[in-house]
């Protein structure tokens, strides 16, 4: 059975709207809360007297995520050092790579679980066919995800916020967002995860 440990100010919400609204939207999106987080969402991204909408993901919407791990070893000591220090450890690059990046066990048995929980290989194929790199030495596995893979591996439902406005359409996620090709209205797939990018977007006019 797959198991969740949730982070804390880690929603959609928090990256894309931080200090915006209420602590009780905020918590709304955190705890699921859909009716509400919903409301917050669209009201995040209404533009002048455009209202924006929230719906379920299309079974055709894609979404590429980053599940990172922790390092092999932690850093802390390295980082505390002196310059001259950091600077004479850093020159020996192999090292580097091979103390801090994730344990490559690790990385190879979590990216096996992970394929087993999204049904096999190619989701996590998909997002290297398209640039994502992949590797211990990163502490990264890419997948690129359907709506119903991707709330195997993070319970609250992927969403897409429909609005107009102007300039391009925003695919967003977590921790950073991505432009996407769209001259006018657009739609944003939101999710609720501490996974660091997602990649969709439609145009309307």
């Amino acid at each position: 059975m797959t198991t969740y440990n949730p982070l804390s100010n880690s929603t959609f919400l928090d990256a894309f709207g931080a200090n915006l609204y209420s602590a009780q939207q905020y918590q709304d999106v955190a705890v699921g809360n859909t009716a509400a987080a919903e409301t917050a969402l669209a009201q995040l991204f209404n533009y002048g007297q455009h209202t924006a909408s929230v719906s379920d993901a299309t079974a055709s919407t894609f979404v590429t995520v980053g599940l990172v791990l922790n390092r092999a070893a932690d850093p802390t000591t390295l980082l505390s050092s002196s310059w001259g220090e950091r600077q004479a450890a850093l020159a020996d690059q192999a090292a580097i790579w091979s103390t801090y990046d994730a344990d490559p066990a690790l990385y190879a048995a979590t990216s096996s679980a992970v394929a087993g929980v999204v049904g096999g290989w190619a989701p996590l194929q998909a997002a290297t066919d398209t640039g994502y790199v992949s590797s211990a030495a990163d502490r990264t596995i890419w997948l690129t995800l359907d709506p119903a893979q991707f709330q195997t591996t993070t319970p609250p439902p992927l969403r897409t916020i429909s609005t107009c406005r102007r300039g391009p359409a925003t695919s967003a996620s977590i921790a950073r967002s991505r432009p996407a090709p769209s001259p006018a209205c657009g739609s944003t797939t939101a999710h609720r995860s501490p996974i660091r990018r997602s990649s969709t977007g439609t145009s309307c006019r």
